[in-house]
């Protein structure tokens, strides 16, 4: 699991299955999602 932020400063939580060990996504990586299942939540945390 990792987090993506864009340009927009938008948070998105990523879960990716079935990756080889020892391999992941590191900071600077791009990343492609060809058929993304999401879904939206929304959340406060001391009042923000």
């Amino acid at each position: 699991s990792f987090c993506m932020v864009d340009e927009e400063k938008t948070c998105v939580a990523v879960t990716v299955y079935n990756l080889a060990k020892g391999r992941g996504v590191t900071v600077g990586d791009s990343v492609a999602i060809p058929e993304p299942f999401l879904t939206h939540h929304q959340f406060s945390f001391s009042g923000n």
